[in-house]
């Protein structure tokens, strides 16, 4: 739990410095849309250390570990809708989009930079990433516990 906890202060603390400083330079802050979408940034952050943590140690290769990382990098980050929205795309690939956690991470995060906290898609977001970071957390628990042990 304390890389996780680690990997979630070493996500906030610069995101905090650029929101300072680019608030200098005509970003006009949210402040409630602004604190959810770090909190849940920051369970996003938590999901992906302890995932990352625990293929680490069950691979224990660097080059196998970075292929994993690398292989699913990227379709993920496409089927979330990050470069484009996925509703510039055709059906099957918004169907295929509702099975990517990130993808109800980054609908919210669209939702939340604008100062909308009460949206539906925020609510969904919450609901997508708190079991899921339930359930990465217990299994990297075991998968640290089993290679101590």
């Amino acid at each position: 739990m304390g890389n996780v906890l680690k990997d979630v202060v070493m996500f906030l603390l610069p995101s905090l410095i650029v929101i300072g400083v680019s608030s200098f330079t005509g970003f006009h802050i949210h402040v409630g849309g602004l604190a959810v979408l770090l909190l849940l940034l920051s369970i996003l952050t938590a999901v992906v250390s302890a995932v990352s943590g625990s293929l680490g140690l069950l691979l224990k290769d660097i080059g196998t570990l970075a292929a994993v990382i690398t292989g699913l990098q990227l379709p993920v980050t496409l089927l979330a809708g990050v470069l484009l929205p996925i509703s510039f795309g055709p059906v099957w690939l918004r169907v295929l989009a509702h099975l990517n956690p990130l993808y109800y991470v980054v609908e919210a995060s669209r939702v939340l930079a604008g100062g909308t906290i009460g949206d539906m898609k925020v609510l969904l977001a919450f609901a997508v990433m708190i079991p899921l970071l339930a359930i990465t957390l217990s299994w990297a628990t075991s998968i640290y516990r089993r290679s101590v042990a």
